[in-house]
């Protein structure tokens, strides 16, 4: 094996050489978009993992109004039954979540809203208001929020209207959405891809 004096080492120069400037702004320019990219289905996963949840939390809710309506057929208290929707639906649950705020008389001041549950005690309705809003379409345009409510109607079921001994029982129940909204709207979204 050779060995090159210093002043050989300094001449001998390989055939290969760095990258020119052009090559360095093309693969700057290239690994800009990819991250623009990237960055732009992040922030839309964050707000589909923000409706997940709030429609989770609103599950919950719903399948706790079943429960406690039950403990009311139950124990023979249907006459209480149409006190429920008065009621917090955050109550009804064993643990309320992270991202409940109390009860509000109206909506609450500021940002402490975005992303957070709460009560309206003047209206009688569970309000989540979203964070991220970029893929949400409200109904109302002033009113970035959604709004459910709990229907309990008791009484005479159809078709027992007008005997003397009708047939009671449940003739809607549920925690539906009282503010119609678009959240992701599955026919835009595949027409982007």
């Amino acid at each position: 094996m050779a060995i090159l004096s210093r002043s050989a080492w300094r001449n001998f120069r390989p055939d290969c050489r760095g990258l020119t400037l052009f090559e360095l702004v093309v693969v700057i320019a290239v690994v800009g978009v990819l991250a623009a990219i990237y960055f732009d289905r992040l922030l839309a996963y964050q707000e589909r993992a923000e409706k997940s949840a709030m429609e989770q939390v609103a599950s919950a809710v719903a399948s706790a109004l079943y429960l406690r309506v039950s403990a009311y057929i139950v124990r023979g208290r249907m006459a209480e039954l149409p006190q429920l929707v008065q009621q917090n639906p955050m109550d009804w649950l064993a643990e309320k979540p992270a991202s409940y705020i109390g009860v509000y008389y109206g909506a609450p001041d500021g940002e402490s809203a975005a992303g957070a549950w709460y009560f309206d005690a003047v209206e009688k309705s569970l309000v989540y208001v979203p964070k991220r809003t970029r893929f949400f379409e409200p109904a109302d345009a002033n009113r970035h929020e959604i709004r459910f409510k709990a229907y309990v109607d008791y009484g005479a079921l159809p078709g027992e209207e007008g005997k003397s001994n009708p047939i009671e029982g449940l003739r809607r129940l549920g925690l539906d959405v009282a503010t119609p909204y678009t959240w992701f709207d599955e026919s835009r979204d595949r027409t982007r891809r």
